[in-house]
């Protein structure tokens, strides 16, 4: 606990909730549907891929992993 209030209050709201995390799976899982169907293993998980590094790009810059 003492770790946790360590990091600014801005970290702790996202070290305490998972909101983030199931935000993100909820679109993977989102855009993954909308496609039906996929080739190969390979072509789903570089579209997971393109979906994450677009994330990191748009907005993951204001959660910063330490």
């Amino acid at each position: 606990m003492v770790a946790y209030l360590d990091f600014p209050y801005d970290i702790q709201s996202m070290i305490y909730t998972t909101n983030w995390i199931e935000r993100i799976n909820k679109e993977i899982k989102k855009i993954t549907y909308a496609k039906n169907s996929f080739p190969d293993e390979r072509s789903a998980l570089n579209l997971v891929c393109s979906i994450l590094m677009d994330k990191e790009k748009r907005n993951w810059n204001k959660y910063p992993v330490s």
